[in-house]
């Protein structure tokens, strides 16, 4: 997949941009792939992709969330360029314990990989 992309982008003209991002829904191997063929590029989780993720985490945490109003908090902080402030939130939710199912223990760093991904 690595070189499929890096040729894809090379035929696009990609090393004639002078800025260079990638949108994508922020799986962590298209992440290390992009770092590793265009590591200058500012990696972009598309907004479906940020917004499901939010809802994910508040349904399995229902408890312990405050639900609609939460997401729909985060996602005016995601809408108005806060991505720090979600980042925030989410790691100081104790999220790792092993007994949450992957897509809840990976949302703090969704976004975060070597390179800044915006949600």
């Amino acid at each position: 997949m690595a070189l499929h992309q890096y040729t894809e982008g090379l035929r696009r003209g990609i090393d004639h941009c002078q800025r260079l991002s990638s949108a994508n829904d922020g799986a962590l191997w298209i992440g290390r792939i992009t770092d590793l063929n265009f590591p200058q590029a500012v990696q972009i989780v598309d907004w479906s992709h940020g917004k499901g993720r939010l809802w994910k985490v508040k349904s399995r945490l229902e408890n312990k969330l405050q639900g609609k109003q939460w997401v729909e908090q985060q996602l005016d902080h995601l809408w108005n360029g806060h991505v720090d402030q979600v980042v925030k939130t989410l790691k100081g939710m104790n999220l790792a314990q092993c007994s949450w199912p992957d897509e809840v223990r990976q949302a703090p760093g969704y976004q975060v990989q070597s390179t800044p991904y915006v949600l």
